[in-house]
């Protein structure tokens, strides 16, 4: 059997059904380009050292754009459309457009903490952004034991020091200098790359003038030194959503590190996804890049196998979480790879269709796969959007496909 015949075998015939995929019997295991299907971002703690939206603060104030949508932006910031349209107050946006954070429903009591009621589909780490405050503060108070410890209608404690109305732009703490840098306290939970995007400069940049020999290497009220070039306020228009305006392969991989881990190149999570695009282990060997024994040796990511020879270079994990290059060359080879296998399946027959509401496009679809596997896509694209898979977080795939509706990827 040649290997794109096993593959898709398993496609077709495989019958388990994975927990994140609602009303379908078909997950291939062996492709999941998902670096890391489920694809878990928000499933980092406040303490782990990617830039991720469990401690990253949303804007105030954010100046849309030209070219940006509320599922863009939305996909920047980690969050739902359905948050950013309750966090901003808005059900449509347009170049120019000045959006503020609108006041949060809350009780507030004496005790030291105000109540939230938490909506369907809400995540820990979106009320923590939405209040100003962090995952870490949210899950003592209330004595929880995982972030994935909330539901509908449950009432949280919110630290009655996190704001509630977002309508003033937060000072962050800074010194500035004639050394060409200013000074920046780090506070507890940040990571490089979620201070690196805020200050509007590079993770690089910061370790440079600071003699960092990793992104891991700061802690609570460490000091570091900022390039003075880089604003120290929480400017609305980031990299981020300056990047996500270039439609093109190289905007398409900005968004999605951002939306992975905050552009951070060594994040990796308790589940043991890495790199900017977390990357697990099954991703890496679909690719001939590395190899484990055993039964159903990529279920875990310990990485407890090896890296093989391959062509891009890679030697080892810690090397390759260190080189952006070799990240990005993975990442677009498992692009090019998914995409042959959604033209075996002819899935590109639901190009310029409209399923759940969204447009159907390759970017879109490469990005649904990139969510909740090719069994994922396949799924919802064949039942015309009756079937709509979510990731372990809860995100349904229609979130994906419409926000990076627009790349032109250069797939034929």
């Amino acid at each position: 059997m040649t290997r794109i015949s096993e593959i898709l075998n398993n496609l077709l015939f495989n019958t388990n059904k994975p927990a994140e995929i609602k009303d379908t019997s078909v997950q291939p295991q062996i492709f999941d380009f998902d670096a890391g299907n489920p694809m878990d971002t928000v499933e980092f703690t406040a303490s782990e050292t990617s830039a991720v939206q469990t401690t990253k603060k949303l804007p105030d104030e954010i100046t849309v754009q030209k070219g940006d949508t509320i599922e863009s932006l939305a996909a920047i910031l980690k969050i739902t459309p359905k948050e950013f349209k309750d966090t901003y107050g808005v059900t449509s946006i347009k170049s120019g457009d000045v959006l503020k954070k609108k006041t949060k429903t809350s009780t507030t009591n004496n005790n030291g903490y105000t109540e939230y009621k938490v909506k369907s589909g809400e995540t820990l780490g979106g009320i923590a952004n939405r209040n100003n405050t962090t995952v870490d503060a949210i899950m003592k108070l209330n004595g929880l034991k995982s972030a994935d410890d909330v539901k509908a209608d449950q009432v949280l404690k919110i630290p009655s020091g996190a704001s509630t109305s977002a309508n003033t732009t937060k000072t962050k703490s800074s010194t500035t200098n004639n050394n060409g840098y200013t000074e920046y306290k780090v506070k507890s939970g940040e990571t490089l790359g979620g201070i690196a995007n805020r200050n509007n400069t590079t993770v690089e940049a910061i370790m440079k003038l600071n003699g960092l020999k990793s992104a891991d290497d700061i802690k609570a009220d460490q000091v570091l030194k900022i390039p003075s070039g880089a604003s120290t306020t929480c400017s609305s228009q980031t990299q981020a959503t300056q990047t996500s305006t270039t439609k093109d392969m190289a905007g398409f991989l900005y968004a999605l590190r951002m939306q992975e881990s905050t552009d951070n190149y060594s994040a990796k999570n308790r589940r043991g996804y890495i790199g900017a695009y977390q990357f697990g282990e099954r991703a890496l060997a679909d690719l001939g890049i590395y190899s484990e024994s055993g039964s159903d040796p990529y279920s875990k990511n310990d990485w407890a196998g090896y890296i093989k020879k391959n062509k891009y270079g890679i030697t080892s994990i810690s090397g390759f979480l260190s080189s952006k290059k070799q990240q990005d060359d993975v990442m677009k080879a498992l692009i090019d790879k998914n995409w042959g296998y959604i033209k075996t399946l002819k899935l590109q027959k639901h190009i310029g269709k409209t399923y759940a509401g969204v447009k159907i496009s390759v970017s879109g679809m490469i990005a649904g796969a990139h969510l909740v596997g090719i069994g994922g896509l396949k799924e919802f694209l064949n039942s015309k959007g009756a079937k709509i898979p979510k990731d372990g977080n809860d995100i349904p795939i229609t979130d994906y496909i419409r926000a990076y509706s627009d790349y032109d990827l250069g797939l034929k």
